[in-house]
């Protein structure tokens, strides 16, 4: 037990395991800053503004300046100094983030992008699971609780899940973006063992045939439309 004990602790420190602790840690001050946002953003209405719209941290920023002078102004500066604080945090961590997953995973960074690496990784648990997973499980990942309604209830199947941020995917009608992402994932896959095994692949080739693969999806969307069309025309 104690061997085992050393070997489960050996795994949790390795870097991917330990990237996605940061991950974890910039989800987390995401809700926070959330939360802040929403009791920082009342204060607002004691200066005749609705400031529900603003971006979190322009907010934190420019609340001295809306509030205005007078007896809170000390207390006020320092809502404003922790908010972007937390800001700033967020964002030296998201920049750490991209660098490292770059690293840790350059063939998948290259054909994905570095946001997309990071959530798949996060949601694989580590490298060496995401290298395991085949393509339909990298294709929904991020979307367990559709995956496991559709086998409970027979609703529709999910077409992806954090892989919702892959370019171009989301320009695509939705009956045509199941096909690009089953694509992608087939690739990612790839790319995925390549990373886990220290190894280089061609991703500029990679990225060239999933973007053939998407002219083609459009192109027979496209077809598809115009028969349609003309069908209800002779209809």
């Amino acid at each position: 037990m104690l061997e085992f004990g050393k070997e489960r602790i050996k795994e949790s420190r390795t870097e991917d395991r330990f990237l996605i602790r940061f991950y974890n840690l910039k989800t987390e001050l995401d809700r926070i800053i959330n939360l802040y946002f929403e009791r920082v953003s009342g204060f607002g209405a004691f200066a005749g503004r609705l400031l529900d719209d603003m971006d979190p941290c322009a907010l934190f920023r420019e609340l001295p300046g809306i509030m205005g002078d007078g007896p809170d102004r000390k207390i006020v500066e320092s809502i404003s100094q922790t908010g972007k604080r937390l800001c700033d945090l967020r964002g030296e961590l998201v920049t750490f983030m991209k660098d490292q997953v770059e690293v840790i995973m350059p063939n998948v960074s290259s054909i994905a992008g570095t946001d997309l690496a990071m959530d798949l990784l996060a949601s694989g648990k580590s490298l060496q699971h995401l290298a395991e997973f085949p393509a339909s499980t990298i294709q929904v990942l991020g979307a367990e609780k559709a995956f496991f309604k559709h086998l409970k209830t027979g609703s529709p199947s999910p077409k992806h899940g954090v892989m919702f941020k892959l370019p171009h995917l989301t320009g695509l009608p939705k009956n045509q973006r199941g096909k690009y992402a089953r694509s992608a994932a087939s690739k990612i896959a790839i790319a995925a063992r390549a990373d886990f095994l220290g190894s280089s692949l061609d991703t500029e080739k990679m990225k060239g045939d999933l973007d053939a693969r998407l002219r083609k999806i459009r192109a027979a969307g496209s077809s598809r439309a115009r028969t349609g069309k003309n069908t209800s025309r002779r209809e």
